[in-house]
């Protein structure tokens, strides 16, 4: 109920004014998991690295962690109309654990050094 409530509050109220801004935030999301696009991840791959959101996910428990300024990186904008035209992701992650690591992904830890 309480959500339903929130939804009717945002799609009547003043924050549709807001609706540009969210979608673009949204876009900028999209673009950071990419993690640089095709040429980023095959550099991880012939390094034989994971991805740092991979590395995230062996390490620790399903729905754990959530991520913190997943947009902070580099935009580059369009002349014509100051959308996104390539955006490259800052070089870290950052987020919050809440939960206990499993024991076994101890393990992992020390395979991943």
């Amino acid at each position: 109920m309480v959500a339903r409530v929130i939804a009717i509050q945002i799609s009547n109220g003043p924050l549709d004014s807001w609706h540009k801004e969210v979608e673009e935030l949204r876009h900028r999301k999209e673009l950071a998991k990419r993690l640089g696009g095709d040429e980023g991840l095959r550099r991880q791959r012939e390094a034989g690295k994971l991805t740092v959101r991979e590395r995230i996910t062996q390490l620790l428990d399903p729905n754990s962690f959530v991520e913190v300024g997943s947009i902070a990186g580099k935009a580059t904008y369009s002349e014509h109309d100051y959308s996104i035209t390539s955006f490259l992701p800052a070089n870290f992650v950052s987020g919050t654990f809440f939960h206990e690591i499993d024991p076994s992904n101890l393990v992992k830890i020390n395979e991943l050094n």
